[in-house]
């Protein structure tokens, strides 16, 4: 593991972005993550894998190095799932403070740059992983009409939220709204209404840089 976690270092373009496809192949190939299952995306005829770590161990791994990581930022554990509490309360204005204060700490190291999007996405991810005994995380599924970012399942209460990202270049709590549409207008909630979920949250999130807004219903 530590000499995965080195060669991430290394696995920078000269602009400073991550290699994505080169980060995720090292996990792969290293052995660190292990295809749970795979299919042809209906879309763009391409195999979709969920990728997971092989074990317990691994898995206590990744949610060590990210609690430590966001502890060095000053940021408790504890604050994540009280984000969590503020969007199925539909507190908008309360996640949206938090997670700026989360952004405006981790973009002083790393540059939401090319496919900004998935970046925001990968860290929201990220910082979700040290929650899965609690929560299910999906990501990149088909639901309804099309296929959301983000989907978080409580797993002691029937409830859900449903996020959706969009990278804005103007007006943040616009597209905000956007993106809130989105998950309406494409029936993001049709599996887990399917699941019997019925309490479910939906957020748009709007990002620039080190800025976001939130609107949930």
């Amino acid at each position: 593991m530590i000499e995965s976690t080195s060669a991430l270092r290394d696995l920078k373009y000269e602009n400073g972005s991550i290699n994505e496809s080169a980060m995720w192949g090292l996990f792969l190939f290293g052995g660190y993550l292990t295809p749970k299952s795979k299919k042809i995306d209906s879309t763009f005829g391409q195999w979709v894998c969920e990728l997971y770590p092989p074990n317990k161990e691994v898995l206590a791994f990744y949610r060590t190095t990210i609690i430590n990581w966001l502890k060095g930022l000053g940021f408790e554990y504890g604050k994540i799932e009280q984000m969590l509490e503020y969007l199925f309360e539909k507190k908008g204005e309360a996640f949206e403070r938090d997670f700026n204060e989360i952004l405006l700490k981790v973009s002083s190291y790393h540059t939401f740059a090319d496919e900004a999007e998935k970046v925001y996405q990968a860290f929201v991810l990220g910082m979700l992983s040290v929650l899965g005994e609690r929560y299910e995380i999906k990501s990149e599924r088909e639901s309804g009409f099309g296929r959301y970012d983000v989907v978080i399942i409580d797993r002691k209460v029937p409830r859900a939220i449903i996020m959706e990202f969009k990278v804005s270049e103007d007006d943040l709590a616009k597209d905000a709204l956007k993106a809130l549409e989105q998950i309406e207008n494409k029936k993001y909630e049709a599996d887990l209404r399917d699941r019997g979920i019925m309490d479910i949250a939906k957020a748009g999130i709007a990002l620039k840089g080190k800025s976001c807004s939130c609107r949930v219903a």
